[in-house]
């Protein structure tokens, strides 16, 4: 939440000034100067009426609104007022008691009068129409000019797919989708049902936080006959050995964030043997609520900010050309990446070069392939937040993330 600090105003721009202004002539629209008040002697000689009345405009009156008469002191008084009256503070104030539209009108009208229109409505050059320098109002409607397309454009294959598996499904007590019931196989493209396993990683001993969180996994996973594997890094690494050409473990040595070798882990994993993968900072807080689909499952955020879908839960039955695509989108990435001298990659965005972004574009790009094709099932975010929730709904935010070792945090220092 951003926090703004006012300037402190002129203790009097509040308050009305002590010389009020008279009604605003016809002929400038400015306040007119009051008349100094006659002497004793004087006023047995004149009316008793020292105010202009409302929308008379004095004979003497100049069309700048000062007396004819400048050697006179009336006149004098007047100049003085006038020159007081417009100052600085004496503006604003004046504007803070007519409102913001009127001040906002008042603005416009001094731009204008500063630019020096013609009384054609013409405005000198350097200057538009309104009165501010000329582009100042075109540089906002050219802000989203420059957009090839839309974010709700962006995903149109991902959105189609998540209405698609959402129609299918009924609606809790909450509102929200239910897909308990759903029969994959009739539905979806045939296949092979995803293992009933969920597979987690942390390259090293985990701290009491994340091992509460891999705990509460378990405790679920068992009671509801699902297997629950976490790998180290030395398990992940024999694991990829054993499974993936050997420029797939090269690629995992040469990682700079154990979060790209997570990345690359994840997919790997779920293209050879299958099953649910979750992230080490989520958890399940109830069971997995659904049969095990034929077709990989993804989440897809739903808000005006983000539409792509998320890589902290990923699902998929073994061998899926979905997860070949995503696999060779982050190949092509690694392959002309950055290197170091030792060869390891250079530290970059790892959003774009192994995280949810190069997912969330593979997976678009091949329900673009298959358009129309139920090659693959969609839920959004808030649905799937009812079983795998992020660390801060079961326990609170991972001291490492606060301490800075964040990925995040990690890839730009």
């Amino acid at each position: 939440m951003s926090i703004f600090k006012w300037g402190r105003r002129d203790r009097g721009a509040d308050r009305p000034s002590a010389e009020g202004a008279g009604a605003p002539t016809p002929a400038t629209g400015r306040a007119a100067a009051e008349p100094w008040p006659a002497t004793r002697d004087e006023r047995a000689e004149e009316p008793r009426t020292w105010h202009r009345p409302k929308g008379e405009a004095a004979a003497t009156d100049n069309p700048d609104g000062g007396a004819a008469e400048a050697g006179s002191d009336d006149a004098g008084r007047a100049g003085a007022k006038r020159r007081k009256a417009n100052r600085p503070n004496a503006r604003r104030a004046g504007a803070k008691r007519a409102g913001p539209k009127r001040a906002a009108a008042e603005r416009g009208e001094a731009g204008r009068a500063s630019a020096g229109d013609t009384p054609a409505g013409g405005a000198r050059s350097g200057r538009d129409a309104e009165g501010g320098p000329r582009g100042k109002g075109k540089k906002r409607k050219r802000k989203g000019a420059g957009r090839a397309e839309s974010p709700a454009s962006r995903w149109a294959n991902t959105d189609a797919a998540r209405q698609y598996t959402m129609g299918l499904a009924a609606l809790d007590a909450k509102g929200l989708p239910d897909i308990t019931r759903l029969d994959w196989a009739a539905h979806f493209a045939a296949g092979s049902e995803t293992p009933r396993r969920v597979v987690q990683f942390w390259d090293r001993s985990p701290p009491d936080e994340i091992r509460r969180l891999f705990d509460q996994v378990e405790l679920i996973c068992r009671k509801t006959g699902y297997e629950h594997v976490v790998y180290d890094l030395e398990g992940a690494r024999a694991r990829i050995a054993a499974m993936a050409d050997p420029v797939w473990l090269k690629h995992f040595d040469d990682a700079f964030h154990p979060s790209m070798q997570a990345d690359i882990f994840r997919v790997l994993e779920l293209y050879h043997h299958g099953g649910t993968y979750v992230d080490a900072d989520m958890t399940l807080v109830r069971p997995i609520p659904y049969a095990p689909p034929t077709v990989p499952l993804f989440a897809q955020w739903v808000s005006e900010t983000r539409q792509n879908v998320a890589n902290w839960f990923l699902s998929s039955p073994p061998n899926h050309p979905a997860f070949a695509a995503i696999l060779q989108r982050i190949g092509e990435n690694l392959a002309t990446a950055k290197r170091e001298a030792d060869g390891s990659f250079v530290k970059s965005n790892l959003l774009k070069l192994t995280g949810p972004a190069i997912v969330a574009r593979a997976v678009e790009d091949y329900l673009g392939q298959h358009r129309g094709e139920p090659v693959a099932a969609v839920m959004p975010v808030k649905w799937c937040h009812s079983f795998v929730a992020p660390a801060r709904a079961f326990t609170h935010a991972p001291q490492y993330k606060r301490e800075g070792l964040h990925w995040r945090r990690e890839a730009t220092s």
